[in-house]
Parts: structure tokens; sequence; C-alpha cells
């Protein structure tokens, strides 16, 4: 049996009450992995998990912004928070997502399609807690929950 809890989100709400349950249980929300076809509310990114979006610009060389130029302007590498950084070359297909959450092949059709309708997924490695982490996956939403 695997380790890692995979359940699918219909909507916010679930996501926001399995951040929470987690938090609440002790668990460490930074192991939550959500993979959602939209960018997610303020609250859920600020909640400590990992988000990948569908929706969510490419990355490209840039910064937070400079006074002269948008490359950083007169911003000083060590001593401003102004450094460009590089983007992602190579954005990661749906495929490679899931099998970071150990989704078999043969399943990933099923998630994929959860995608495309809007639905959203979350993966936590539990490695000892799966029926913990199980029991509250099932109580803030998700279906299916597996682990793989």
């Amino acid at each position: 049996m695997g380790s890692v809890v995979v359940g699918i989100f219909a909507d916010h709400d679930g996501l926001s009450k399995l951040t929470g349950a987690l938090k609440s249980s002790g668990l460490d929300i930074e192991r939550l992995r959500v993979i959602t076809p939209e960018t997610p509310a303020n609250d859920l990114i600020q909640s400590g998990a990992q988000f990948v979006s569908g929706d969510a610009e490419a990355a490209t060389i840039g910064t937070q912004g400079g006074i002269i130029t948008g490359l950083g302007g007169t911003g000083v590498p060590g001593l401003t928070e102004n450094i460009p950084r590089v983007g992602a070359f190579h954005e990661p297909s749906t495929a490679e997502l899931l099998s970071e959450l150990d989704i078999p092949d043969t399943r990933v059709e099923d998630f994929t399609r959860a995608l495309s309708e809007g639905r959203s997924i979350a993966g936590y490695n539990a490695s000892g807690k799966v029926d913990q982490v199980k029991s509250i996956f099932s109580g803030a939403g998700a279906f299916p929950v597996d682990v793989f």
C-alpha cells in the first residue's frame, strides 16, 4: 500500500476545509500539493500548501518591479529585493504533475478529466498516517479518495 492520499475536490470550499483540518490536526500543511485548473483564492495560497495552477502564467525573466526598468532598475544583487529570476524552461504536463502524486498511468485519464471539468486534485504524502489523512480528505468533501 502506498502513502500518498489523493482526492478530487469540487470547489474552493472543500480545499479550504481540507487545509484547515490538516492544520488543526497538527499535520504539516507544506506536504499538501494541489493541482487546480484555475488560480486559487488568496486564503488557499496563504495556507502554506503547494499549488500548481493550469491558469498560471508562464514565468519569464522578471522581478517585483523596478524604479527605472522592468528588469529591476537600480537594484543591487544582495542588497535589494529586485533581483531578476529565471522561470522554468519547461512547464510540466498534467501527466507529469499527476505522476508526482504517485497516480498510476492507468488512472491518469480519470484525474485529467476531473481537471478539465473544473475540479481540483489534492495529494498529501501521509507516510504513517494514511488512515487519518484519508479521513480528513473525506470529511472535507473529497470524492473519490485514493491511496497510491
